[in-house]
């Protein structure tokens, strides 16, 4: 009865440690889910903004090339 007590706490135990472990792992892997797409979301729009603003003096250089 003992020896089967201890494989039940032992196994109870390697549980435990499995299921700590699953949960700061989601935890952990989301956080670094969150940063990562913050970085990208950042580095997207900083790529968007350039663009535009090409787009925006492209139009105003071919606006005064028009106007000359």
């Amino acid at each position: 009865m003992s020896k089967l007590g201890n494989i039940f706490t032992v196994y109870m135990n390697l549980y435990a440690f499995f299921f700590m472990f699953l949960y700061y792992y989601v935890k952990y892997s989301m956080v670094y889910l969150y940063m990562c797409m913050y970085f990208i979301c950042n580095y997207v729009n900083i790529l968007w903004f350039i663009c535009n603003n090409y787009i925006i003096f492209y139009n105003f250089y071919a606006f005064l090339y028009v106007i000359n």
